[in-house]
């Protein structure tokens, strides 16, 4: 199929047929893949449309049992919001694990955050297999439990949607998650709430990240611990930060 006569993609498992579907050159190839790769790579696509109910973390995940030794596939996805005319580049994913094998899991797994009401294209590549395999599309709820002792450390990625996010300053810049980075310098990436700044400048920023309400008790002292690191960006602008807690 083409972009145009995407199929909606359901929660829970779903088949795809053999990829012989239109593959959009013009979007780069795909989402999976950095500017500088080729957008010729694969030649056909399938395609699947699903728009968002609420804010949640969804999941799409190729790395089933059906899709392994002796139906082994080897999937690419790309997601998509915008129009068919107009796509813009979202997310996506190949490898599982790319190494070579045995090791390597060429089925593809990943998450990403979805926005409610907003529109999302889910693209299947040819670039590996052109065979059918077996997709599972599923939301992953958060536990927004704010029980004392209570501690938000962002090791569990769907608790971002129990926090409520404010933009005031208006700049399309807000706090985010971000799983991505070596904050600390060990080696691993650290998870945090991000807030990046202005694309230039160091302008002061007016965004808020709001917990949901805590079960205090009258009297009772309580102590706060909060960690937070100034990041320079890059573009010889160095961290001149400060946080409000309130």
């Amino acid at each position: 199929n083409s972009c145009a006569e995407a199929i909606d993609l359901p929660f829970g498992t779903t088949t795809v047929g053999a990829i012989n579907g239109t593959y959009l050159t013009s979007a780069n190839g795909g989402c999976w893949n950095p500017p500088a790769a080729p957008a010729t790579d694969a030649t056909a696509a399938e395609w699947y449309i699903f728009t968002a109910t609420s804010d949640m973390l969804v999941r799409i995940n190729t790395n089933l049992p059906v899709n392994v030794a002796p139906n082994s596939v080897d999937t690419r996805i790309s997601v998509y919001t915008g129009t068919c005319g107009n796509l813009d580049c979202y997310t996506g994913s190949d490898d599982v694990n790319p190494a070579a094998p045995p090791a390597g899991i060429y089925l593809t797994d990943f998450d990403f955050f979805v926005t409610e009401g907003t529109t999302y294209y889910v693209a299947f590549d040819n670039r590996w297999s052109s065979a059918s395999f077996v997709v599972e599309f599923s939301n992953i709820p958060p536990n927004c439990d704010t029980t004392i002792p209570y501690a938000e450390t962002w090791e569990v990625k769907e608790n971002f949607l129990c926090w409520d996010t404010f933009n005031i300053d208006s700049d399309a810049i807000s706090w985010q998650y971000n799983d991505v980075n070596d904050f600390t310098g060990d080696g691993t990436d650290d998870a945090i709430l991000a807030l990046p700044s202005a694309a230039t400048g160091n302008a002061p920023k007016d965004d808020w990240a709001i917990s949901g309400g805590l079960d205090l008790t009258a009297g009772t002292e309580y102590t706060i611990t909060i960690k937070y690191f100034g990041l320079n960006n890059g573009a010889g602008q160095t961290a001149n930060e400060d946080l409000q807690i309130f």
